[in-house]
């Protein structure tokens, strides 16, 4: 059994496990259908709530919403998912999901060190959905800004993502 099934296998009866790759997060549309087999979708607040040891390393620091694993070309992998919705201020909130995400990458590690299940060395995508966000808010300085600040931290370009969009296909779609 590898290292996914494991975790499926894990947590198979809780509420942590998403049974389906396309589902609502916060009334947000989540699309996983292209992700390759076998992967595990797993929902971050549920793993908070069900282990303990991860709940600890995070300490109550924002974290992205879902977290979804898979292999991909023999290399293990993690596309870490915030999710948000239409609401006031949208570049505010674009911001405040960039920040979840860095918060998510810069805890990743330590939580696949106690996790014997997860590979430490995975490759890493980050990404945002979301339901009615203009391009105008993501050309803006400040979110431009802070997406800098997360590419030049951790080596990585955030994919935005429409709601019920496939997030794979945008992935690699985008991805040089």
């Amino acid at each position: 059994m590898g290292w996914i099934e494991q975790i499926n296998h894990r947590f198979r009866s809780s509420r942590v496990l998403k049974t389906e790759k396309a589902f609502v997060q916060d009334r947000c549309p989540v699309n996983l259908t292209s992700m390759p087999e076998p992967s595990a979708v797993l929902d971050a607040d549920e793993l908070k709530i069900r282990v303990e040891d991860v709940d600890n390393i995070i300490d109550g620091n924002p974290f992205c919403d879902i977290v979804a694993l898979c292999e991909h070309s023999d290399e293990p992998t993690a596309v870490l998912i915030e999710a948000k919705t239409d609401r006031t201020n949208l570049n505010a909130r674009t911001r405040e999901a960039i920040s979840q995400l860095s918060w998510s990458f810069d805890h990743f590690n330590n939580i696949s060190a106690i996790c014997n299940l997860v590979p430490i060395d995975c490759k890493r995508y980050p990404v945002l959905t979301f339901t009615k966000i203009t391009d105008a808010v993501l050309r803006s300085p400040s979110v431009k800004d802070e997406a800098r600040k997360f590419r030049r931290h951790h080596r990585a370009r955030i994919q935005y993502v429409r709601a019920g969009d496939d997030i794979w296909q945008a992935i690699h779609q985008n991805t040089p």
